[in-house]
């Protein structure tokens, strides 16, 4: 078992149809409410990934640095050196009006590794990412409580990193608050999608991960688990909140999370009933020439049946 079995395995809850995930959701909303805090969900295909951000997982493959191993100081020189050559690349009218937050926000549409995380406002599409792939895997739903925004106009408004300059502030924001950009609007499957991106330092000292028995996860596995300072609670908190309740334990605030797993068996199901009734569909979701580039089955079928054709029209006789 890896530390991202056991970190995650320890506070998941099973849900195995619509009916339980609703209740979830009500259980989520309600600890919401009683917080004032904000929710976001992510589906991924695999329940024993991590959350990491893909450019913490490319520097880790083209390195080969193991990606406990990979803080802000070894990420930041690679986003500056993406910075940089984006903005030679596009043309100069579009990459000199983009502050850097929104040129990052605009890579990460097209494919160019971001520390940018996707989320969601929308459990069900949530769940349809969790089980539209990997059917013999069991798949995985994470919940966080992000901030709305970015920390300040400084930040929103910078040409070069901007959380590079967190030291001449409060570094103890970036570090352990997660901040959730969702003014992407003019890219369509983003509107779709109810797409956020969430965004946050890698961990460092922070955030202080546990293990119900008490012991503290260090901190390099910590970013073993996640590129991002989140927390895991387990659904104690969540299910008083349903009920009206405020039991006392550990506070549930930004940048705390849950998770849920979606059994392999019944991915197959909740698929159907979630295209039948809901219209989630990868076409749906996937509005543009690049999603049916990535996901139309007519393409895939076409890209696996060619084979290069050896010319032979206008060739000599010997």
């Amino acid at each position: 078992m890896t530390i991202v079995d056991e970190y995650f395995g320890v506070y998941q809850v099973d849900v195995q149809n619509l009916t339980e995930l609703d209740e979830r959701v009500k259980q989520v909303q309600a600890l919401g409410q009683r917080e004032g805090i904000t929710f976001f969900w992510r589906g991924q295909s695999d329940a024993s990934w991590g959350l990491h951000s893909l450019l913490h997982r490319k520097i880790s493959e083209s390195e080969d640095i193991p990606i406990e191993n990979l803080l802000d100081g070894k990420v930041i020189p690679f986003e500056r050196r993406l910075m940089n050559a984006s903005r030679e690349w596009i043309r100069p009218g579009v990459g000199a009006r983009l502050a850097t937050v929104d040129l990052f926000a605009r890579l990460q549409h097209y494919g160019v590794p971001t520390r940018f995380i996707d989320f969601t406002k929308n459990y069900r599409i949530a769940l349809y990412f969790s089980v539209v792939h990997k059917p013999q895997q069991d798949g995985r739903i994470i919940i966080a409580a992000a901030r709305g925004g970015v920390p300040d106009d400084k930040f929103r408004e910078s040409f070069g990193v901007p959380w590079q300059l967190r030291s001449d502030t409060k570094p103890e924001d970036w570090s352990s608050t997660l901040f959730a950009l969702d003014d992407q609007a003019d890219f369509v499957r983003i509107t779709r999608q109810e797409g956020v991106f969430l965004i946050g330092g890698t961990p460092s000292t922070s955030p202080r991960c546990l293990l119900p028995d008490g012991t503290n996860l260090r901190a390099h596995e910590v970013r073993a688990c996640m590129s991002i300072p989140l927390r895991l609670h387990s659904w104690s908190q969540a299910e008083a909140a349903l009920e009206g309740k405020h039991p006392r334990g550990k506070h549930v605030k930004v940048a705390s999370g849950l998770t849920l797993r979606i059994p392999a068996d019944a991915k197959r199901g909740l698929r159907g009933e979630l295209e039948d009734q809901y219209g989630l569909t990868m076409s749906a979701l996937f509005p543009d020439p690049e999603g049916f580039r990535q996901h139309s089955k007519d393409v895939r079928r076409l890209l696996r049946s060619y084979e290069p054709v050896q010319a032979t029209a206008g060739r000599r006789r010997r």
